[in-house]
């Protein structure tokens, strides 16, 4: 006998299963693709108890931070912890209060040997943390770093203005502490304190690694901050270089009373005032933060010097963490660095202005030369300095202190200038002039070597990079072209801040 409704339910099972087992199969890929693309959210981390030490970051995990036993209440006793990791602090984003972030130069973020500087860079941006004891710098998902110490080099006088919710400090560098491989990875410290000095040898010359070593105009940027850092050649750390002021070890790096002494006979030997400490202050947290960002809005360079975890304080009613400020003696005083009344207003400060021309000038700099440029005031330019020369050579010649820059594209697009100084065609700027001001009858030079020159267009391009005189007056330039021989003057003006302008241009 035959049951046709249960054959149909029968014939009807398979079909059911392997609908089913199709939905599973999809579900499955499509949790698959999900995963393959999400990625673990980052999330502040905690602070830690008091006492507890935390890993470094994994990109840092060379760099020497011991935990004390406890920090002293007395700040004089403080500056002689040993252990830290030193950073430089680049400015700071107080935009969401409840949010607080910080820039920073690290010099040891690029961990590895023959690690690069970078002059032209963007600071990392990290968030803050507090337990209301201390302030700690967030390495989200990796490790905290306790502020507990700071060398503020003033730069300057206080501009009184209310403290802006953003700050970025655009013209310092980040310098590297393993840029050579024989140094070792223990030199943030001179690597930190190489970022300020660079940084105020804009408006103080003679703090310039070009001027302290007495190095020529046209030595590359990278090899002047190795000198001023530990040297370029071996033995290591070289004489005169910050790591062998602050009495560095290779191995062990540089405690706090020796990066601090050696930064402050860096400056002593290299400006004509005298720089000095104001003794050491311990300031509440509260406070420390917003006196930290006043001084890096007023444009001074700061070394934080942190430790991997939260201390513990002999005294937390009397300890915390201290400022420590380095002043260059003028006749204007300088103000205290507890003021901290300042209150965060509503609008942030721009983080690209123009940086101010110096107060300080020396009174040797300060004539204007106006003096016409003629084809043999450069041609005994070019002999002096031995420029190159070959199927083209552009040279830009002005007169006085002032900072003219030198640039050019060649057929195909390739831009020379003073970050691209070589092209793969041959073209070199071989002199750059009055990065610091040197001279006063500066020049730069760009050629291509004999049968080496593109066949196209080239274009010409000139810049007032840096204003280093207090006249608003422009500086009149002459163009030399010389092309297979056959030479060509052209002369203009350049305004300061100007930008760069095309200046002139031909086929070869």
């Amino acid at each position: 006998m035959k049951h046709p409704h249960y054959n149909a339910g029968r014939s009807k099972a398979p079909l059911i299963a392997i609908i089913t087992a199709i939905i599973l199969l999809v579900t499955v890929l499509i949790i698959f693709l999900l995963l393959q693309n999400y990625e673990v959210p980052l999330t502040h981390s905690s602070c830690p108890p008091p006492g507890e030490a935390t890993e470094a970051p994994p990109d840092l995990s060379n760099t020497l931070s011991m935990l004390p036993a406890s920090m002293p209440s007395d700040a004089k006793e403080v500056i002689n912890i040993t252990g830290h990791h030193a950073v430089t602090m680049a400015g700071f984003n107080f935009s969401d209060p409840q949010s607080k972030k910080i820039f920073i130069c690290d010099p040891g973020d690029e961990s590895g040997p023959g690690s690069s500087h970078q002059f032209v860079h963007d600071p990392i941006e990290l968030p803050l943390i507090t337990d209301g004891r201390w302030w700690f710098i967030d390495y989200p998902g990796e490790a905290v770093g306790c502020i507990y110490a700071a060398i503020v080099v003033k730069n300057g006088i206080p501009n009184g203005e209310t403290l802006p919710t953003e700050w970025k400090q655009s013209s310092i560098p980040d310098l590297s502490q393993t840029s050579i491989a024989s140094w070792g990875d223990s030199l943030c410290g001179p690597a930190a304190a190489a970022n300020i000095i660079w940084m105020l040898s804009g408006e103080h010359h003679t703090l310039s690694p070009l001027v302290a070593f007495d190095l020529p105009e046209n030595m590359p940027v990278s090899q002047q901050a190795n000198i001023l850092i530990a040297g370029d050649k071996a033995p290591f750390p070289s004489q005169k270089s910050l790591a062998s002021l602050m009495n560095s070890d290779l191995e062990t790096g540089t405690d706090t009373s020796g990066l601090s002494q050696g930064l402050k006979l860096y400056l002593n030997n290299n400006t004509s005032k005298p720089w000095k400490y104001q003794d050491p202050t311990i300031i509440p947290s509260d406070l420390y933060l917003n006196s930290l960002a006043k001084e890096s809005s007023n444009g001074s360079g700061i070394i934080l010097l942190l430790l991997w975890g939260n201390p513990k304080m002999e005294d937390e009613d009397r300890g915390g963490p201290i400022l420590w400020a380095l002043d260059n003696i003028t006749e204007e005083p300088a103000t205290s660095l507890t003021d901290s009344n300042a209150t965060t207003p509503t609008s942030p400060k721009s983080v690209s202005d123009p940086a101010p021309i110096s107060n300080s000038i020396p009174a040797e700099i300060k004539t204007v030369v106006t003096k016409n440029i003629t084809a043999s005031d450069i041609s005994k330019r070019l002999e002096d300095i031995k420029a190159g020369s070959g199927d083209i050579q552009i040279t830009l010649a002005w007169n006085g202190y002032n900072d003219l820059d030198l640039s050019c594209t060649e057929p195909g697009g390739t831009l020379i200038n003073f970050e691209n100084r070589l092209s793969a065609s041959g073209g070199n700027l071989d002199v750059d002039m009055n990065a610091t001001p040197r001279s006063k009858y500066p020049f730069e030079n760009l050629f291509w070597p004999t049968s080496k020159a593109p066949r196209g267009k080239y274009s010409v391009f000139a810049n007032f990079y840096r204003q280093h005189t207090k006249s608003a007056e422009p500086v009149h330039y002459t163009l030399r072209v010389v092309i297979n021989g056959k030479e060509k003057l052209t002369s203009g003006q350049l305004m300061p801040r100007s930008g760069t302008k095309e200046i002139f241009s031909f086929n070869y």
